[in-house]
Protein backbone atom coordinates (compact mmCIF):
# COMPACT_ATOMS: atom_id res chain seq x y z
CA UNK A 1 0.00 0.00 0.00
CA UNK A 2 1.55 3.63 -0.75
CA UNK A 3 0.24 6.83 0.19
CA UNK A 4 1.84 9.81 -2.66
CA UNK A 5 0.58 13.52 -3.08
CA UNK A 6 1.99 16.97 -2.21
CA UNK A 7 3.74 17.95 0.82
CA UNK A 8 1.59 18.56 3.59
CA UNK A 9 -1.18 15.85 2.31
CA UNK A 10 -0.80 13.87 5.48
CA UNK A 11 1.02 11.28 4.23
CA UNK A 12 3.36 10.53 7.27
CA UNK A 13 -0.38 10.56 8.98
CA UNK A 14 -2.18 8.53 6.89
CA UNK A 15 0.90 5.61 6.75
CA UNK A 16 0.93 5.94 10.25
CA UNK A 17 -3.06 5.30 11.24
CA UNK A 18 -3.26 2.55 8.29
CA UNK A 19 -0.21 0.43 10.64
CA UNK A 20 -2.26 1.23 14.12
CA UNK A 21 -5.41 0.14 12.36
CA UNK A 22 -3.83 -3.45 11.33
CA UNK A 23 -1.94 -3.66 14.17
CA UNK A 24 0.85 -6.28 14.65
CA UNK A 25 4.46 -5.68 14.73
CA UNK A 26 5.87 -3.17 12.47
CA UNK A 27 9.38 -2.16 11.55
CA UNK A 28 9.58 1.68 10.37
CA UNK A 29 12.19 3.63 8.73
CA UNK A 30 12.71 6.47 7.10
CA UNK A 31 15.02 7.01 4.32
CA UNK A 32 18.49 8.73 6.20
CA UNK A 33 19.08 11.06 3.57
CA UNK A 34 15.42 12.67 4.17
CA UNK A 35 15.68 12.55 7.86
CA UNK A 36 18.69 14.13 8.59
CA UNK A 37 19.30 17.21 7.49
CA UNK A 38 15.97 18.49 9.27
CA UNK A 39 16.92 17.03 12.58
CA UNK A 40 14.16 14.45 12.99
CA UNK A 41 13.37 10.90 11.96
CA UNK A 42 10.53 8.71 12.26
CA UNK A 43 10.31 7.59 14.83
CA UNK A 44 9.89 11.56 16.58
CA UNK A 45 7.53 12.27 13.66
CA UNK A 46 5.75 9.36 14.70
CA UNK A 47 5.46 8.62 18.64
CA UNK A 48 2.31 10.28 18.92
CA UNK A 49 0.65 9.00 16.21
CA UNK A 50 1.31 5.44 17.06
CA UNK A 51 0.59 2.84 20.07
CA UNK A 52 4.13 2.15 21.31
CA UNK A 53 3.73 -1.55 21.93
CA UNK A 54 2.41 -1.97 18.21
CA UNK A 55 5.67 -0.61 16.76
CA UNK A 56 9.48 -1.48 16.71
CA UNK A 57 10.99 1.45 16.00
CA UNK A 58 14.25 0.61 13.71
CA UNK A 59 15.49 4.16 11.87
CA UNK A 60 17.82 2.94 8.75
CA UNK A 61 21.16 3.38 9.00
CA UNK A 62 22.56 5.05 6.95
CA UNK A 63 24.93 2.13 5.08
CA UNK A 64 21.90 -0.08 5.55
CA UNK A 65 21.35 -1.80 2.09
CA UNK A 66 18.33 -3.82 1.57
CA UNK A 67 19.65 -6.11 -1.43
CA UNK A 68 22.12 -7.57 1.48
CA UNK A 69 20.00 -8.30 4.33
CA UNK A 70 16.74 -7.75 3.55
CA UNK A 71 16.04 -10.65 6.20
CA UNK A 72 16.99 -8.72 9.29
CA UNK A 73 14.74 -6.15 8.75
CA UNK A 74 11.83 -9.10 7.75
CA UNK A 75 12.64 -10.69 11.27
CA UNK A 76 9.95 -11.06 13.80
CA UNK A 77 7.37 -8.44 12.16
CA UNK A 78 4.32 -8.36 10.55
CA UNK A 79 4.95 -5.67 8.51
CA UNK A 80 7.53 -2.90 7.09
CA UNK A 81 6.54 1.14 6.79
CA UNK A 82 8.48 3.27 5.15
CA UNK A 83 8.59 7.22 4.75
CA UNK A 84 10.20 9.49 2.62
CA UNK A 85 10.11 6.12 -0.14
CA UNK A 86 10.92 9.27 -2.78
CA UNK A 87 14.45 8.92 -2.16
CA UNK A 88 14.79 5.52 -1.25
CA UNK A 89 17.71 3.82 -3.91
CA UNK A 90 16.41 1.35 -6.54
CA UNK A 91 17.79 -1.26 -5.21
CA UNK A 92 14.94 -1.06 -2.54
CA UNK A 93 12.50 -1.88 -5.17
CA UNK A 94 13.98 -5.78 -4.71
CA UNK A 95 13.60 -5.79 -1.30
CA UNK A 96 10.04 -5.16 -1.00
CA UNK A 97 9.17 -7.13 -3.43
CA UNK A 98 10.85 -9.95 -1.03
CA UNK A 99 9.28 -8.96 1.70
CA UNK A 100 5.96 -8.47 0.05
CA UNK A 101 6.65 -12.50 -0.99
CA UNK A 102 7.15 -13.46 2.36
CA UNK A 103 3.70 -12.19 3.58
CA UNK A 104 5.04 -9.16 5.07
CA UNK A 105 2.69 -5.67 4.56
CA UNK A 106 4.69 -3.39 3.68
CA UNK A 107 3.44 0.12 3.66
CA UNK A 108 5.16 3.48 2.15
CA UNK A 109 4.33 7.07 1.68
CA UNK A 110 6.25 9.50 -0.32
CA UNK A 111 6.29 12.11 -2.82
CA UNK A 112 5.76 11.27 -6.45
CA UNK A 113 6.44 14.65 -8.11
CA UNK A 114 9.20 16.86 -7.29
CA UNK A 115 8.63 20.45 -7.51
CA UNK A 116 9.35 20.93 -10.57
CA UNK A 117 6.46 18.49 -11.75
CA UNK A 118 8.82 15.87 -12.68
CA UNK A 119 8.65 11.78 -11.54
CA UNK A 120 10.68 11.80 -7.91
CA UNK A 121 13.48 9.33 -7.68
CA UNK A 122 12.68 5.69 -7.16
CA UNK A 123 9.01 6.95 -6.31
CA UNK A 124 7.04 6.07 -10.04
CA UNK A 125 8.45 2.53 -9.18
CA UNK A 126 7.71 1.80 -5.68
CA UNK A 127 3.61 3.16 -6.52
CA UNK A 128 3.91 0.51 -10.19
CA UNK A 129 4.44 -2.31 -7.68
CA UNK A 130 2.49 -1.41 -5.24
CA UNK A 131 -1.12 -3.55 -4.64
CA UNK A 132 -2.99 0.02 -4.00
CA UNK A 133 -2.29 3.62 -4.43
CA UNK A 134 -3.54 6.42 -2.02
CA UNK A 135 -3.31 10.00 -3.69
CA UNK A 136 -3.60 12.30 -0.84
CA UNK A 137 -4.12 16.06 -1.35
CA UNK A 138 -3.13 19.17 0.34
CA UNK A 139 -5.08 22.62 0.39
CA UNK A 140 -3.38 25.13 -2.18
CA UNK A 141 -1.37 27.57 -0.05
CA UNK A 142 -2.65 30.49 -2.74
CA UNK A 143 -6.10 29.73 -3.44
CA UNK A 144 -7.45 27.24 -1.52
CA UNK A 145 -8.51 24.40 -3.47
CA UNK A 146 -7.21 20.57 -3.76
CA UNK A 147 -3.54 21.09 -3.97
CA UNK A 148 -1.95 17.78 -5.44
CA UNK A 149 1.68 19.56 -6.83
CA UNK A 150 4.34 20.83 -4.30
CA UNK A 151 6.25 24.46 -5.80
CA UNK A 152 9.35 26.01 -5.02
CA UNK A 153 8.70 29.17 -2.88
CA UNK A 154 10.29 32.47 -4.74
CA UNK A 155 13.54 33.12 -4.22
CA UNK A 156 14.37 29.30 -3.79
CA UNK A 157 16.48 27.29 -6.16
CA UNK A 158 17.21 23.83 -6.55
CA UNK A 159 21.08 22.42 -5.86
CA UNK A 160 21.89 20.66 -9.66
CA UNK A 161 20.79 17.32 -8.69
CA UNK A 162 17.81 18.82 -8.28
CA UNK A 163 17.09 17.65 -5.07
CA UNK A 164 16.61 20.48 -1.63
CA UNK A 165 15.05 18.91 1.24
CA UNK A 166 12.96 21.05 3.29
CA UNK A 167 9.95 22.47 4.71
CA UNK A 168 7.38 25.46 4.91
CA UNK A 169 10.65 27.54 4.29
CA UNK A 170 11.39 26.30 0.77
CA UNK A 171 7.90 24.17 -0.69
CA UNK A 172 4.33 24.96 -0.94
CA UNK A 173 1.71 22.78 -1.98
CA UNK A 174 -0.14 24.08 -5.18
CA UNK A 175 -3.64 22.97 -6.92
CA UNK A 176 -2.89 22.59 -10.83
CA UNK A 177 -4.12 25.96 -11.68
CA UNK A 178 -1.94 28.06 -9.28
CA UNK A 179 1.38 25.11 -10.07
CA UNK A 180 0.58 26.30 -13.44
CA UNK A 181 0.50 30.05 -13.06
CA UNK A 182 3.62 29.55 -10.62
CA UNK A 183 5.64 28.22 -13.53
CA UNK A 184 5.08 31.07 -15.44
CA UNK A 185 6.70 33.37 -12.66
CA UNK A 186 3.75 34.83 -11.00
CA UNK A 187 4.18 35.17 -7.36
CA UNK A 188 3.48 32.97 -4.50
CA UNK A 189 2.69 33.00 -0.99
Amino acid sequence: MAWTGPMWAGKTTALARSIADRGGRWRIGVVPWAARPQGRDLPDRLRGLLPESSVQWAPLPDDWDPERDPEAWAEGVDGIALDEAQFAPPSWLDAIRRWRAWGLRVHLAGLSLDALGRPFGTMPSLLAAADEIIVLHARCARCGRPARDTALRPGVTLPEDGVAVGDGDRYVPLCPRCWAHSAGGDSLP
